[in-house]
């Protein structure tokens, strides 16, 4: 310890040290978990639920992992150094513009997904359904990608080079000090964070109501694949509004309302922690919703347990034929 540090100094860097090595862990945990996620999805057998529902999940996980690699492992590395990296001017903008854009994508693909697995299984019979397919996914998907980069473009046009560190979260973001904000950054928050959120909201509900009272039925026809979906999509709901709502709006009256009221960096802080666990959560959800994707799963690992064992057998058996 450095004689010159004061308790409290040596204690928030402890903290920060905390911190920065929790967020290694999660994007270790998230990048892998969601890279798992999007190969085992690739295999037509593994995800036994409605191939629209495939797609959603496909693009969710390339969501987390772009979230892993540009947002959480600039934060990651400022937390470690104790907020004293310096990092260039391109690799913030980079990390500002993919992290605005994969913080608003989420809620509306998982609202995506729990509105169409309402309509699967409020009108299982309709014309409609056929529509519901994964060349109609992807392309839905894509439309919603590119209503999530709105935002960071317009922050681009409006205030080049404005991306900085929060000292809140020091995460890179853009600074939002022009007046227009003011007007803009409402409407954006009602149109990309309120209204999906509501959307998600009444979906899930409807699903719980629908899961508790049809559960016989649903057994009873052998509809599993509609079984599984329902959870499926409840659960990915539950997991992202409980983990990301405090965060959202944190971030939204800390730049629209931060003249009126502070928001300790604490608070900040902590909400950013629940925030990465939406991005831990994905692997763990479909791995005990789906039994299909379990099964595949474990046959995977167990494929691989054995190729290492075979290895390394082989390797025994030339070494005593060398020492013959």
């Amino acid at each position: 310890m450095d004689p010159t540090t004061s308790p409290l100094e040596e204690q928030n860097s402890l903290r920060l040290k905390f911190m920065g090595g929790f967020l290694v862990i999660v994007i270790v945990i998230s990048f892998l978990g969601d890279l798992t996620v999007l190969l085992v999805s690739l295999n037509r057998h593994a995800l036994k639920i409605h191939g629209f529902l495939v797609v959603i999940i496909q693009h969710l996980a390339v969501c987390d992992m772009i979230t892993s690699l540009f947002t959480f492992v600039p934060i990651a590395i400022h937390f470690t150094n104790e907020g004293e990296w310096h990092v260039s001017e391109a690799v913030c903008f980079i990390s500002a513009f993919f992290g605005t854009a994969t913080s608003i994508l989420p809620a509306m693909l998982i609202g995506l997904m729990a509105t169409s697995k309402v309509i699967l299984v409020r009108y299982p019979t309709s014309r409609c359904i056929r529509s519901l397919n994964r060349k109609t996914a992807h392309v839905i998907c894509m439309v919603l990608w590119v209503t999530s980069v709105i935002s960071p473009v317009l922050s681009t046009i409006l205030e080049p080079q404005s991306s900085h560190v929060s000292p809140e979260t020091l995460m890179c973001d853009f600074q939002y000090s022009s007046q227009i904000w003011d007007y803009v950054l409402p409407l954006f928050f009602l149109l990309f964070f309120v209204i999906p959120n509501m959307i998600l909201v009444i979906s899930t509900a409807f699903l719980v109501v629908h899961l508790v009272k049809a559960r016989s039925l649903a057994r009873r026809v052998g509809s599993k694949e509609r079984w599984q979906g329902i959870v499926t999509a409840t659960s990915t709901a539950i997991v992202h509004i409980a983990a990301c709502t405090p965060f959202y709006v944190c971030w939204f009256f800390h730049i629209v309302a931060s003249r009126r009221f502070a928001i300790p960096d604490d608070v900040y802080r902590f909400t950013l922690v629940l925030y990465s666990f939406d991005l831990v959560c994905n692997i763990f959800v479909y791995n005990f919703t789906v039994p299909s994707f379990r099964k595949f799963l474990q046959g995977w690992l167990a494929h691989f347990k054995l190729s290492i064992v075979s290895h390394q057998i082989e390797a025994e058996r030339q070494t005593v034929d060398n020492i013959k």
